[in-house]
């Protein structure tokens, strides 16, 4: 039975939700898997430094999060980020490897891929290499010569790699792996009596959704509104003792935490209302959900955003104010967030987890071959 190592990093929920699903979905083909998150409470150092920084500096210093991922990304000052990296990392990656003795090693998160990149190029293991991009912009810190193969969620994914020196043999534009209960799309388009809104903030539940909130319960429509607050319990207290006691009769408001029931409320919503992170909007794009962005965190979410605005697949609002003029415009005109639908579908027609799976057997049984051959 081969045995398949999943590194990942905990900043944010991402990462680690990709690294679940692939988890059981190898599982079922008979591979023994273990998740290996670097950031866990077996580093509390690391954790402390790097995750829950990133944590706090997401939610609440976006413009740092911003210049840090803009100057990262240029290539003098990568290098020397990839070198901080791998002193700061490579002694605990190593210590899971020579622990899990793998047969196959996929990363979910940038921050490991250069570490794991040159532990092989040094000779510390021989075994393949996947990187699953989790969101649609690349940063610089995704991109080693070690890595055997990409999983991407778009040609424009592809691309970018490509102009950063990855060869097009090593990219699989499979899409970035989501639950197989997001493959199955359920729109209505406003068939209901009420129109219905998911708003969500990602996992660490971004505080701009408040605004928002704010500006979405203004409107005269008959609306069922359901918010999503993710990990932020705070958040979550907030928003129900400001918004349930006076909501208005037209609007149904729901108010949630972390939620496991996504793929449900993204069947029951006309329009989802959210920042373009990798996981919710691949999700969305295989409901077919049609995606405003109110806010986003900069950096990698600005890259998302950008291209997936050129794709046709969401609505950038760039004022706030603006909100309730788009919600009573696409309620009138269904044909709007059809047509997104449409695109999405389209969009998503490359996406396959059955190949992203076929893909693992198929490196694991190379390189077991490969190292047959070298010891006979």
């Amino acid at each position: 039975m081969k045995k398949v190592l999943i590194m990942t990093a905990s900043t944010g929920h991402g990462h680690n939700q990709v690294a679940n699903v692939l988890e059981q979905e190898l599982k079922e083909t008979g591979c023994r898997v273990k998740i290996a998150d670097i950031f866990s409470e077996e580093n509390p150092l690391l954790k402390i430094s790097v995750s829950d920084a990133y944590n706090r500096m997401a939610t609440s210093s976006s413009f740092l999060n911003g210049f840090i991922y803009r100057t990262s990304n240029q290539d003098m000052v990568n290098r020397g980020l990839v070198r901080l990296i791998y002193r700061l990392l490579h002694k605990p990656v190593q210590a899971v490897l020579l622990k899990e003795q793998a047969d196959l090693i996929i990363i979910t998160h940038p921050i490991l891929i250069n570490v794991l990149g040159e532990l092989k190029l040094r000779g510390w293991f021989d075994q393949p290499i996947i990187s699953v991009i989790t969101d649609f912009d690349v940063h610089r810190l995704y991109v080693n010569q070690q890595i055997d193969a990409y999983i991407a969620g778009s040609p424009e994914t592809s691309d970018l790699l490509r102009m950063m020196g990855i060869s097009r043999s090593k990219i699989y534009i499979n899409g970035i792996p989501v639950r197989r209960a997001f493959q199955k799309s359920s729109q209505k388009y406003g068939l209901d009596s009420r129109f219905n809104i998911l708003l969500m903030g990602g996992s660490l539940g971004v505080k701009t959704i408040k605004r928002v909130l704010g500006i979405l319960m203004r409107t005269s429509l008959p609306v069922h509104l359901v918010v999503v607050c993710g990990k932020n319990l705070r958040l979550k207290r907030e928003l129900e003792r400001k918004y349930l006691p006076k909501c208005p009769g037209h609007i149904e408001l729901e108010i949630l935490g972390f939620s496991s029931r996504i793929d449900e409320l993204m069947d029951q919503a006309d329009i989802l209302f959210s920042k373009p992170g990798g996981i919710t909007t691949t999700e969305a794009i295989n409901k077919g959900v049609p995606i405003a962005v109110p806010f986003l965190i900069p950096g990698v979410e600005e890259g998302n955003c950008r291209i997936l605005q050129e794709e046709g697949l969401v609505i950038k609002i760039e004022r706030l104010k603006d909100i309730p003029q788009l919600v009573e415009r696409v309620h009138s005109d269904p044909a709007v967030l059809r047509q997104i639908s449409h695109r999405m579908k389209d969009f998503a027609k490359s996406y396959s987890m059955d190949s992203t799976i076929l893909l693992c057997q198929d490196l694991i049984k190379r390189y077991s071959i490969q190292n047959e051959q070298h010891q006979g």
